[in-house]
């Protein structure tokens, strides 16, 4: 009996292992798919004003900016524009505020597992029952390795996205008007707002940019190489 217990103990042991290796392997393969299709998506963000894309291949790239879960790309655009009105600015917070909303999201769920499970064990607290109704199917630990995973699965799929946003705020265009050789400085995303201009809220804007870049951009490959 002991004997076929072992085996049956070595089975599901081999069978978890196998399951959490294919797992892993999809959720690499994930990662990879989200990322070439956010570079190709982004070519025809960051090469706008510089290569001339064939229409209908800057408007296949237009489609694959989903991937960057950003609700301004087509087929969303139109829609938002029309009835919120969104500028370049309204777009660049909307986007460095994706990773932070998601990060409360997942500690929230976090918390409501942990009280859940304090919860059942409290009102099943009984040593006569055997019918194991106060046990859960998670633990603290495997909560918290889930956890690490979706944060590092949002991240990662997010940086392509933000990182772009980041270094469009910081990009202006040098324009010459006037006949006095006037230099004035436009954002190169948004030629309605005026670079380096402290009536159009320029810095506040440039100042989460570089927060975003300092902690995010070069933040999270620090930390995954820790």
């Amino acid at each position: 009996v002991f004997s076929s217990d072992l085996k049956a103990y070595k089975q599901h042991v081999k069978t978890n292992k196998n399951r959490r290796m294919n797992l892993g392997t999809a959720y690499m393969k994930l990662k990879l798919v989200f990322s070439y299709l956010q570079i190709l998506a982004m070519y025809g963000v960051t090469y706008s004003n510089t290569i001339a894309w064939p229409k209908l291949f800057k408007i296949a790239m237009s489609y694959l900016e989903f991937t960057t879960f950003d609700l301004y790309s087509i087929p969303f655009a139109e829609f938002i524009d029309c009835h919120m009105q969104a500028t370049f600015l309204q777009h660049f917070v909307y986007n460095v505020a994706i990773f932070p909303s998601l990060l409360l999201f997942i500690f929230v769920a976090y918390e409501m597992g942990i009280v859940y499970r304090k919860c059942k064990r409290r009102i099943y607290n009984d040593p006569q029952d055997k019918s194991n109704r106060g046990s859960v199917k998670f633990t603290p630990d495997s909560m918290v390795g889930n956890a690490y995973t979706l944060i590092n699965f949002t991240a990662y799929i997010l940086y392509a996205g933000i990182g772009t946003r980041v270094f469009q705020i910081l990009k202006c265009t040098k324009f010459i008007i006037g006949t006095g050789n006037v230099a004035k400085y436009l954002l190169s995303a948004d030629f309605s707002v005026a670079c380096y201009d402290n009536a159009s809220y320029y810095w506040y804007y440039v100042s989460l940019g570089i927060f975003c870049f300092v902690t995010y951009i070069i933040g999270y490959p620090a930390v995954q190489m820790m």
